[in-house]
């Protein structure tokens, strides 16, 4: 069995064998559910398997996947990761 946390502001995530668990505050999407509805208890994220690890910060959530893939969410990722739209 493989197990990792993180926790961010109003938020927190735990990996169990690649799947995906999320709870706290929804607003700004920031649980990654598709909806901003808060869950208070673990959810299983059903868009995202075979995660390997996750961060999250105040605001976002970072995932990588056993495939190297990288997914991020946030209530603005290009504020929180300084991107530019031309």
């Amino acid at each position: 069995m493989e197990v990792g946390i993180s926790c961010g502001l109003f938020h927190s995530c735990l990996v169990v064998d690649g799947g995906l668990w999320v709870w706290g505050k929804g607003d700004g999407g920031r649980l990654g559910l598709g909806h901003e509805s808060s869950m208070f208890v673990p959810t299983l994220n059903p868009h995202l398997d075979n995660v390997k690890s996750v961060a999250l910060g105040g605001l976002h959530s970072v995932a990588l996947t056993s495939a190297g893939e990288v997914f991020t969410w946030s209530e603005s990722l290009q504020a929180y990761l300084n991107l530019m739209h031309f």
